[in-house]
């Protein structure tokens, strides 16, 4: 049986992670424990989670005491010459006699940018590849997407002929996809704060609120710290679905950011905007402040976007894009017809960014949303509208697949099913037949006991599809 809450357990996730990478982690263990001096290599990886546990097992590994681990976020999209940021780095960072040192770099996909466009980073990173061994005579290990390996391999091929070996991580078949509406802030904190926090949902609030109170108790004054720690007790309550406590931080750390602007970093100011839209758009499930709780939304995604733009942060704008877009389709104010077109824009932006090559999960999440709002589409030929809805459907679920996505297929069968309950062109007895086969499967997933809400809405779907069956 599939457990719903395990869905969403990050300390399953790690342990899933884990079983299905045990060669990949061998050979990382044994590629450290044997590498001396310089050498390039890299860990494809695509999911910020798996990284962090990929990060904590190398480096709290017994075996290697004898190493001194770097870890670096060279995240900066405007990031141009990795020679010279390194050379300033290292200089900055004390390294320990008698151990071997070795670098971790996570971030450089932001720098690398997307698959389409060109890279002045890997340009001049090709252009200077000799002199690496003699700047940074250390072992190097990239950690990137898949996409951005790719990116590497096909604009610095002088730097790809060196790298060896590239070691492939495969993220575990649980929800991925509600991961994405997550975004952690980026720490400016030089202790290890990051480091020492829990990925357990309960561990890390238990965590944060002692190291708050803390905070308070020693009447610190680091304004960097406290906006930290407000912040990620805002998205953790969030994600415990205890929105009045999320609330009550993430407008804290807004009030915070108010008051001492110029020690906040911009970026941590636009992802405490897209974090209090996506909980103000939690919050539409009460009835009496749905429409505001959506206005309230929209508005904190605007004010993202002042800063995401898709010149220097295209995820991060692409990501924005597409909540604002669901924000937009469930709108209660305004005209519902331009609500609808507004929210199929904002999808069409997303999907610029949202390739199904370089961020299949996402794009499919994106194409899935936009055929609800197809569907739903008010302006336009009917008939057409049900159509693109459906094409939307079956281009999501070729990333959607019952093995690796079982809760995202199911929940695309059954919006693909009700298009076809639904649709005005081809033979409606096929039709029907085709809606009611998409609630069976929708069904394999959504059982009774595991899922009982859309079990109830799917066999609703499906007596609906029965009450009007023609065959």
């Amino acid at each position: 049986m599939i457990d719903s809450k395990q869905k969403i357990n990050l300390s399953t996730r790690k342990e899933q992670f884990l079983a299905k990478n045990k060669k990949s982690f061998k050979q990382l263990l044994t590629f450290i424990d044997f590498v001396e001096g310089f050498n390039l290599s890299v860990i494809e990886v695509n999911s910020d989670n798996d990284l962090d546990i990929i990060f904590k097992k190398i480096t709290k590994d017994e075996k290697f005491t004898n190493i001194q681990f770097c870890i670096l976020n060279l995240h900066d999209p405007e990031l141009r010459f990795f020679r010279d940021e390194m050379v300033q780095r290292l200089a900055n960072f004390t390294i320990e006699a008698n151990k071997k040192l070795v670098i971790l770099i996570k971030g450089l996909e932001n720098t690398i940018g997307l698959q389409n466009e060109p890279s002045p980073f890997l340009a001049d990173l090709n252009y200077i590849r000799d002199l690496l061994p003699r700047d940074i005579p250390y072992p190097i290990i990239f950690c990137l997407p898949t996409y951005a390996t790719n990116k590497l391999a096909k604009l610095a091929p002088d730097i790809w002929s060196w790298i060896s070996p590239v070691i492939t991580f495969k993220s575990p078949d649980i929800n991925l996809v509600e991961e994405l509406s997550i975004t952690h802030f980026e720490s400016e904190l030089t202790d290890t704060l990051e480091e020492e926090i829990p990925k357990n949902l309960e561990e890390r609030i238990n965590f944060l609120e002692e190291r708050l109170a803390n905070y308070y108790e020693s009447k610190e004054d680091s304004i960097k710290e406290l906006f930290y720690l407000l912040s990620e007790l805002g998205i953790a309550y969030r994600q415990q679905k205890t929105l009045e406590k999320a609330e009550q931080y993430l407008q804290q750390a807004e009030d915070l950011y108010e008051q001492n602007q110029e020690k906040i970093s911009s970026t941590n100011k636009a992802n405490l905007y897209f974090n209090l839209g996506n909980l103000y758009q939690d919050k539409i499930k009460n009835p009496k402040e749905r429409a505001n709780n959506l206005e309230t939304a929209i508005n904190y995604y605007k004010l993202a976007l002042q800063i995401y733009t898709r010149e220097t942060f295209p995820y991060d704008w692409a990501k924005v894009q597409n909540s604002l877009a669901n924000a937009y389709r469930n709108r209660i104010k305004g005209d519902r017809s331009e609500n609808l077109e507004e929210a199929i824009q904002g999808y069409n932006r997303a999907l610029e960014i949202y390739t199904k090559q370089d961020f299949p999960i996402q794009w499919a999440m994106t194409e899935n949303n936009r055929a609800n709002a197809y569907r739903n589409r008010i302006k336009g030929d009917r008939s057409e509208n049900l159509e693109e809805a459906i094409q939307g459907y079956n281009r999501a679920l070729e990333i959607r697949t019952k093995q690796d996505f079982p809760i995202q297929w199911a929940m695309t069968e059954n919006n693909r099913a009700i298009a076809y309950s639904e649709r005005i062109k081809g033979d409606r007895s096929e039709n029907l037949e085709e809606a009611i086969e998409g609630y069976n499967r929708a069904l394999e997933i959504y059982t009774k006991q595991d899922f009982p809400i859309q079990w109830a809405m799917t066999e609703n779907n499906r007596a609906n599809a029965y009450r009007n069956r023609i065959k």
